[in-house]
């Protein structure tokens, strides 16, 4: 299933399609989706497809946290909406 990203970091913003159901989004080079955010260098998000639905997880031991409409993201995975 291919997952349709948008990005906007300290570099603007910017699309792109990854094609494959699980994949992180972060500053680490193993990442899939990379983003410029400052004093960032691991992975930031870790990112599930399944059915037609995305649900996310943060890194454990992020220095930040990482929230969402749907309220805080954490070591679980929780439902990502439109706009998220």
């Amino acid at each position: 299933m291919a997952v349709h990203v948008e990005v906007t970091d300290s570099l603007g913003f910017r699309a792109q399609t990854v094609d494959g159901e699980q994949f992180w989004i972060g500053c680490a080079p193993s990442c899939s989706v990379q983003v410029e955010i400052p004093n960032c260098r691991s992975r930031v998000l870790e990112v599930k497809a399944v059915d037609g639905s995305l649900t996310v997880r943060t890194e454990p031991g992020l220095a930040f946290p990482v929230r969402s409409v749907t309220g805080n993201v954490g070591g679980r995975f929780e439902p990502c909406m439109d706009g998220d």
